[in-house]
């Protein structure tokens, strides 16, 4: 008998699915064990059971994202000469030309976006809203910042490029961490190059901006902020699992499930101490009738009013100061 390939073995192991308390397994992962699982499959894994995936499949929607990835994978390799004539407008970079056509795919070709609900309303009573699922799929609102760079990760390390989440004051982004080169190199060129940089795609298009940017966007950041290193740089796999966990327990939270919220938030704070101002305020509100009275009216204000209004026309963020948000430019494709 002829013996499985690895895709259709990685498929095997993804066929039982994981339950609702699938996320309390994967807090007693190490980092090495936590590296060899999917991101994608730890982001979904994090939203079971939650308002907004009661639909979800997650064997699909990984399957989904193995598609993502191959689509990636073509275009990039169709349109590389491209990279000769813009390598100016990249800083002569390799690395920054291959993940902005990640983006730009993805954006143009696969239909990703921000979801344009969220963009002056946010909302996190929606999982969809907070995890890559709001991305996949025929029905989907679109993804946030908590969930846009969990997809660009998702996908870029399927196709070996060294690709992080990172944090800045309220907001998640993706880096590109290989300074000494060593951990990407295109397959059929001998090209390499160390680089490490920043990469924005949560608006139309992607920009490079350095870590100055987010000193003072989308919030103003701390002398002390800026100096913890917690901020700014690579998230390890389980700092990438504790932000999961947190945006799990911002669901929980605003859904009013207060005291599965707290148990989420402490297993987050396990991992990382500065998710502990979350619990502390989860704990106050679950042992307070008028704190949940309150939360209770502001949960039925928001949905009141989201069924009152009209669908939200397609914004753009604002970026301030950085409006060279752009996409690589590529031959004209028939349908």
């Amino acid at each position: 008998m002829r013996s499985k390939s690895k895709r259709a073995q990685r498929r095997g192991k993804r066929s039982a699915g994981p339950t609702r308390d699938a996320w309390k397994t994967l807090v007693s992962h190490q980092e090495h064990e936590l590296a060899g699982i999917d991101v994608a499959l730890v982001n979904l894994s994090c939203s079971v059971g939650l308002p907004g995936s009661e639909e979800l499949h997650i064997p699909t929607a990984l399957e989904e994202v193995d598609r993502l990835a191959a689509r990636v994978k073509r275009e990039t390799a169709r349109n590389r000469h491209c990279f000769i004539r813009e390598r100016r407008t990249h800083g002569d970079s390799r690395a920054k030309w291959t993940a902005g056509m990640l983006v730009t795919v993805l954006q143009q070709d696969c239909g990703v976006r921000y979801n344009p609900k969220r963009i002056h309303d946010p909302d996190f009573r929606d999982a969809r809203d907070l995890f890559i699922h709001g991305m996949l799929g025929f029905e989907r609102p679109g993804g946030t910042c908590a969930s846009m760079p969990f997809l660009y990760v998702a996908v870029g390390r399927r196709l070996g490029y060294p690709m992080f989440v990172a944090t800045a004051q309220g907001h998640l982004y993706v880096r590109w961490d290989d300074p000494e080169g060593t951990r990407w190199r295109e397959r059929d060129s001998s090209w390499r190059h160390g680089d490490c940089f920043n990469l924005e795609g949560a608006a139309n298009g992607f920009h490079i901006p350095d870590d100055t940017f987010y000193h003072n966007w989308p919030h103003k950041m701390s002398e002390t902020q800026i100096a913890s290193k917690k901020f700014l740089s690579s998230m390890s796999r389980r700092e990438e699992l504790a932000c999961l966990l947190a945006s799990r327990g911002h669901c929980l939270e605003d859904n009013g499930q207060l005291a599965e919220a707290v148990e989420v938030y402490q297993a987050a704070t396990d991992i990382e101490f500065a998710y502990s101002f979350f619990l502390a305020n989860a704990r106050i509100a679950a042992s307070s009738p008028v704190i949940q009275a309150r939360l209770q009216a502001t949960a039925e204000r928001k949905r009141s009013r989201q069924t009152s209004q009209a669908d939200v026309p397609t914004l753009s963020l604002d970026f301030k100061e950085q409006p060279h948000v752009r996409t690589p430019t590529r031959p004209f494709r028939q349908p």
